[in-house]
């Protein structure tokens, strides 16, 4: 197997900590693996696309979701099998997991795997990456001061939704879209049944204010969200969003791009080859 493995997190220290465990888990369990190092999220795709037009079958992506959407990408309508290895563990499915084919999203030519949104997420990430690069803060306080930020402004997404032969008028702080439909139950929110079933699940919220951004928050946490007289949902197999302006802020997987408008989502069925552990969890 080929292992794409990020370091652009990391200072130099901890990237040679992280290569070493690697290589011991990796000899402990007996998997035989060329690693391939990236010191920036650009280099990641290179080493993707490289590893993709390689004889090796599996392809790993070590490091966050930003990582594993580059090569994802990379894989997509290939024969190649992807593998997922957060940083600093060995999961014992590289040697022995089941593979198995799954639907990824795209959005204007860029796939996810996870999902997509518009307004508040990417607005938060924004300002998190700013306050990294220029206050140098750390992830968590400026995730933190992110989200207050985003509160106090509240961006307002004006959006004409067209899905399943209908058009929607949306006046909303979020537009979400994922990977198959995620559950809305207490404790399950954010997990998926199914990542097979080839549609996506789009969420947004009408014309919310910052308190009803609150109370959706707090009733996810309780798996009401179904029952909120602002919060709405559907699956579809292609979605096109209009949005008033050129362009528009999108996370894919949690990396945020400027995309021209109109927004074109669709499922990709079963497009992608994946290895893991049989009955694991799809969230």
């Amino acid at each position: 197997m080929i292992i794409v493995l990020n370091n652009a997190s990391g200072n130099i220290s901890e990237n040679a900590t992280r290569r070493g465990e690697l290589e011991v888990a990796l000899h402990r369990h007996g998997v035989g693996a060329e690693i391939l190092e990236a010191g920036s999220g650009k280099e990641v795709e290179t080493l993707a696309r490289r590893a993709a037009t390689s004889r090796v079958q599996t392809i790993v992506a070590a490091g966050g979701d930003g990582t594993v959407n580059a090569v994802a990408s990379a894989l997509v309508d290939t024969d190649k099998r992807l593998g997922v290895l957060p940083l600093g563990t060995l999961n014992q499915t590289l040697a022995r997991g089941k593979e198995r084919w799954i639907d990824v999203g795209e959005v204007n030519g860029n796939v996810f795997v996870n999902n997509s949104s518009l307004g508040l997420y990417p607005h938060i990430v924004r300002h998190r990456d700013q306050q990294r690069q220029q206050l140098r803060r750390g992830k968590w306080p400026a995730f933190g001061w992110a989200v207050l930020s985003a509160l106090h402004v509240c961006p307002t997404l004006r959006l004409r939704l067209r899905a399943n032969g209908r058009d929607f008028i949306a006046r909303t702080p979020f537009l979400f879209v994922s990977n198959n439909a995620y559950s809305m139950q207490a404790l399950r929110i954010g997990e998926r049944e199914r990542i097979d079933a080839g549609v996506l699940g789009v969420y947004f919220a009408r014309g919310a204010t910052r308190l009803d951004i609150i109370t959706l928050a707090c009733r996810s946490l309780v798996g009401r969200l179904e029952q909120a007289k602002t919060f709405e949902m559907l699956t579809t197999q292609g979605l096109e969003v209009e949005t008033r302006r050129t362009s528009v802020d999108v996370s894919t997987d949690g990396e945020v791009a400027r995309l021209a408008s109109p927004l074109k989502y669709r499922i990709r069925p079963r497009a992608l080859r994946v290895i893991g552990a049989h009955g694991d969890s799809t969230s």
